[in-house]
């Protein structure tokens, strides 16, 4: 019961101690492995000068530390700036670090203006000298490329006019961010049977999945692959379908909407 108490308590002292974006926690559970310090920046402001971000962890004791890193991104977790990047304690510049063998581990990372303003999350990973891997502490930062941020825009619908019921076809859109194609969060499309009840919403790809009709990932052309078919549970209606297209960036600015009807007959 005392440990419990003791665990706690540590974790409460460590939140009132830090300000709104750069909490730290540090894993009580490391036993044997003792952490001092995480140092992740509050805020960090983009600019041509400065744009990287340092972090580092300082132990206590590092013998039976084999290896160090961390990772980095957006806090709900729909962009990924870096995963495994490795901390050293050997005084590189490279790295960030200062002085050798001080038990202060040193990382960084390039931001680019590419990458979108939020709040991000750095994760600390640590592997024993017995091969055990484990993570040992997170801390936020805000990132702000000083830049507003504005609307994406959807263009160059490329989507038949009419198909056949059981034909396979591919249609992509292409979308666009002044504040770059990591600030778009989703491209998607809405779809109305030719009664006008609304059928659902479905995301779009990016990510170069041929399955879903994608060639190239990250080119900002988003793509889906479908059919009409009938099933056990419904039956295709002939006729007008609309698909009304639209993309959402990060902080919830829609762009234009674009809208195309394709005729299904038999």
């Amino acid at each position: 019961m005392k440990k419990l108490i003791y665990i706690v308590s540590v974790i409460v002292l460590l939140l009132a101690a830090c300000d709104d974006f750069s909490d730290k926690v540090v894993d009580p559970a490391t036993n044997y492995i003792s952490i001092e310090e995480l140092v992740v920046p509050a805020k960090l402001e983009y600019s041509d000068q400065n744009p990287e971000l340092v972090v580092k962890i300082r132990f206590e004791d590092d013998s039976e530390i084999d290896e160090v890193w961390f990772d980095v991104e957006i806090l709900n977790g729909t962009f990924i700036k870096g995963n495994n990047i490795q901390m050293k304690d050997n005084g590189s510049s490279a790295y960030g670090d200062e002085s050798a063998e001080d038990n202060i581990y040193s990382g960084k990372v390039t931001m680019s203006d590419q990458d979108p303003t939020g709040v991000y999350v750095v994760r600390f990973s640590i592997r024993t000298i017995e091969n055990v891997a484990k993570d040992v502490g997170f801390g936020n930062f805000l990132f702000d490329k000083g830049k507003p941020n504005v609307a994406p825009v959807l263009s160059d619908l490329i989507m038949p006019d009419s198909v056949t019921i059981g034909e396979e076809f591919t249609f992509t859109v292409e979308a666009s961010d002044s504040n770059g194609l990591s600030d778009i969060e989703l491209v998607y499309f809405d779809f109305y049977r030719p009664n006008g009840e609304f059928r659902g919403r479905v995301p779009m790809d990016d990510t170069g999945n041929a399955d879903l009709g994608d060639s190239a990932a990250g080119d900002g052309i988003f793509s889906f692959r479908n059919s009409f078919n009938d099933s056990e549970t419904d039956t295709v209606m002939i006729g007008a379908y609309r698909f009304e297209f639209e993309a959402r960036d990060r902080a919830g600015r829609l762009s234009n909407k674009i809208t195309h009807n394709i005729v299904v007959q038999k």
